[in-house]
Order: structure tokens, then C-alpha cells, then sequence
């Protein structure tokens, strides 16, 4: 197969997104009059939100009614019996749960779509362990199997943008946005600072609201911790879906009773602070001025590196927890890319996933034992544990561990400098074989 052909034009949702890749190639983007008994191709679906988006959940203003609803049924039938393939790309997101694809294979049997037919393309490095795993516990309903890809498309997203960023190759509204863009943390910023100590001792960004990234904050505000580092929680001028306003129901995610008691008087003395501003005019927000819309990605990354300067290691809380799946965002690559190490409040072996793929991390410096304890409750104090050890240190002590690990921050910077574009080439290759071509 010299082109894979892409079916547009044939319903809701049908785009192809960022999944486009000139490293693999032109695609030869075809119409449903361009379709024969024998053809080959390929339906994109790229989503949003696998509820809301795909209208799993009757949420997507559709009457709960999913894409393969709205799919032409000449296209459902040569899907079906012919050599039509389904791709869902999601490729921007990595937070993906078992009921997902329970709902997924659902609705392919709704509608007869052989699950074979499918691939299902996500950030997800963990996905087809993951999937596998559903499998084993769902066996009859998924005698038939999707075709899981893995790809790490936030490290690529971020490495592009790290580059426009030291390259000044971004838009030139940026600059009047973001006016003390420093670029990146380097080597000479270390040797300059090296006998000026830091300010504070962490930093732990938390604009999004989640149950984890809630109790965590309000247990470093119980160990009276807030001063030592740069706080954010929830963000001003933002909705409700975003963390603008404090959630009417915090599940009890600490199963222990006496535990589970103290973070939540923990949360009830930090509600009243809520939202937390961190002491920076970072606006990580898309931003609307002239009636254009200005800043995001690269606005967010552009006026990051004062504040990497202030502190000597990064709380990430990344965008999963709960779930068995390893998701790698953007949160990951800032303290990366900018010379600071770091703690992951996160899914386990999260760390050693980000070892798999090259880089490297803090022990003995950080007791990251955490990464191997898969009981949530346990990792969750453990994390604690070691931030608040780490907080025990005098700013001399705090200083020299920072500077005992130079050679390795600066290798993973590097590493992540040096990546080479290759996640969408490998999945349409990947996607090239199955389709036997």
C-alpha cells in the first residue's frame, strides 16, 4: 500500500486531526464517491472527550447517540465486509478507564462493526497492557479485539514547542503577551546561581481540579508547608470545567476511615482559600484580545523559567492517578526542560516508564519507592512523606542535593532536546501493517 486512503466527509467527527504526518507521507484523502466494493481506507474519528465527544454519554448534544450513528451506512457496510478500517484519535489525551472501552466495544456491536476494524489511538503508554487486562476480565464481549496503538504525543508536542521557543520562532504576539519570556533553564544558569540560594523549595502547579490534586494541596497546607513553595490551585476567570470553582462533591478517594477524616478536615480549612493563586503572573489561559485569540501552548511555556529558578524540585501532578494507564502531558517535560528534578504524584510506575524511554531519575536523592506501591492510599502518603523530608532540609542541605544531581538534570535535558519525531510514523506504519499493506 503506497497511500493509506482517507475517508472525510462522511459524517460527525470525521477529521484526521493531529494524527497527519508528512513523515510518513501523502495521504490520498478520498469522498464516499471515490469508494469501491474493494477499497481500502481509512474513517477518522478524532475526539475531544471520549464521553462527551463520541456522545457515549449523552452529554455531546446528540441524544446519546455515538459517531457510528451519523456514519453513512454505505461506509458502515464496507466496514463491515469490506476493507474499511475506524481509527478514534485521541492521541492529545491519555487518561483512558475500562468503562471506556466497554462503551466502545458496546456500541460496535450496536452496530456490527467487527472491533478488528478499529484501531484506537491514544497517549496512553500503557495502553495495550491495559487493554489486555480488560480483556482477561471481559472475555465474551471482547472475543473480538480493537487494535490498541500507544503513542507519547505530548513529548513530541512539547519538544516542538520547546524549540520554536529557544529558535524565536514563534509568534510574534507572544512576545507582546509574555514580555520576560527567558526561554529555557540552562547550564550557565546553573553556574551562575550556584552560590545564591533559591527561594523556595518546591513548586506544584494545580490549575485543573481533580480529588488528588485537592487532597495533596490541602495536606501540604495541614504539614504547614505552603510557604515553602510556590502554590497553585484551581485558576480566577475560568469555568467550572477547568477549576474555577470549587466542586460540589470530592469523592472519598483515602479508603482508610481515620486517614480519609483527616483530609477531609484538611480540605474544609483550605476551602475558604480556594483558588490558590500562585505569587507569578504566569496566564496559562488562552487569552482573547482585539477580538483574536492569543497565547496558549507556547505562552505557557514561554514564561516558565523565572519560577523554575526560585525552587529546587517540581511536585508534577499529572493528569491521571486512579487509572492503570501512563499518561505522559505536558506537566512532565517543563521541570524536564528546565533543569529542575522532581516528584510525580501520579499513576504507579510512571517513573519507571520515563526511565524506559530514556531518561533519568532521582534516586537516592528522591526516595521514588512510591512509584512501585500500586494501593493509591499508600502512594498518595508516601508522596507526602517524601515531600515533607525533602522540606526538613536546610536551604544549605536543600542546596547541595540540588547541585549533587546537575549531571543528571542536565542529561534529561538534553535527551528530551534530542528527540526525533517518530510517534505518528510509527503509528501509521503500525496501522499499515494490520491493514496488510
Amino acid at each position: 500500500m503506497n497511500k493509506i486512503n482517507i475517508l472525510l466527509n462522511s459524517g460527525r467527527f470525521n477529521s484526521l486531526g493531529n494524527l497527519e504526518s508528512k513523515d510518513f507521507g501523502e495521504f490520498n484523502k478520498i469522498q464516499i464517491s471515490d469508494l469501491k466494493d474493494d477499497s481500502y481506507f481509512i474513517l477518522p474519528i478524532s475526539c475531544g472527550d471520549l464521553d462527551k465527544y463520541l456522545d457515549i454519554l449523552d452529554g455531546g448534544g446528540s441524544g446519546g447517540k455515538t459517531f457510528l450513528y451519523f456514519l453513512d451506512e454505505t461506509v458502515k457496510n464496507l466496514i463491515r465486509e469490506g476493507n474499511g478500517y475506524i481509527i478514534i484519535n485521541y492521541i492529545h489525551e491519555g487518561h483512558i478507564q475500562h468503562q471506556n472501552y466497554k462503551d466502545l466495544h458496546n456500541e460496535l456491536l450496536k452496530y456490527k462493526i467487527p472491533a478488528n476494524k478499529v484501531f484506537f489511538v491514544a497517549s496512553n503508554l500503557n495502553g495495550k497492557g491495559q487493554y489486555k487486562t480488560f480483556c482477561d476480565i471481559m472475555p465474551t464481549l471482547t472475543k473480538d479485539k480493537m487494535n490498541i496503538i500507544e503513542m507519547n504525543h505530548m513529548l513530541e508536542s512539547s519538544n516542538e514547542i520547546y524549540h520554536q521557543i529557544i529558535g524565536n520562532h514563534y509568534n510574534k504576539k507572544i512576545d507582546e503577551l509574555y514580555p520576560h519570556k527567558q526561554s529555557f533553564v540552562n547550564k550557565k544558569d546553573l553556574d551562575d546561581m550556584m552560590d545564591t540560594i533559591r527561594e523556595k523549595y518546591f513548586l506544584c502547579y494545580n490549575r485543573v481540579i481533580r480529588e488528588y490534586r485537592l487532597g495533596l494541596i490541602a495536606m501540604i497546607y495541614e504539614m504547614e508547608l505552603q510557604d515553602k513553595g510556590i502554590i497553585s490551585l484551581g485558576a480566577k476567570e475560568v469555568d467550572s470545567a477547568f477549576g474555577g470553582v470549587w466542586p460540589t462533591h470530592i469523592r472519598d478517594f483515602i479508603r482508610d476511615k481515620q486517614q480519609n477524616e483527616v483530609v477531609s478536615s484538611a480540605l474544609e480549612k483550605i476551602k475558604p482559600l480556594y483558588p490558590i493563586d500562585a505569587d507569578d503572573d504566569i496566564d496559562a489561559n488562552w487569552v482573547y484580545k482585539d477580538g483574536e485569540r492569543w497565547g496558549g501552548a507556547v505562552g505557557q511555556w514561554s514564561n516558565f523559567s523565572h519560577q523554575y529558578k526560585r525552587i529546587y524540585f517540581n511536585v508534577v501532578t499529572e493528569s491521571c492517578y486512579y487509572e492503570d494507564c501512563i499518561y505522559m502531558s505536558e506537566k512532565i517535560f517543563k521541570p524536564i526542560s528546565n533543569l529542575v528534578p522532581f516528584i510525580i504524584v501520579s499513576n504507579p510506575f510512571f517513573l519507571a516508564k520515563l526511565r524506559e524511554i530514556g531518561y533519568k531519575t532521582f534516586s537516592p536523592w528522591i526516595d521514588e519507592s512510591y512509584d512501585e506501591e500500586v494501593d493509591n492510599d499508600k502512594r498518595f502518603f508516601m508522596i507526602l512523606d517524601e515531600i515533607k523530608r525533602l522540606c526538613s532540609m536546610s536551604k544549605e542541605e536543600i542546596h547541595k542535593w540540588y547541585y549533587e544531581m546537575e549531571d543528571i538534570l542536565l542529561y534529561n535535558q538534553e535527551h528530551f532536546a534530542n528527540y526525533k519525531k517518530q510517534d505518528r510514523l510509527n503509528c501509521w506504519t503500525e496501522i499499515s501493517e494490520v491493514m496488510g499493506g
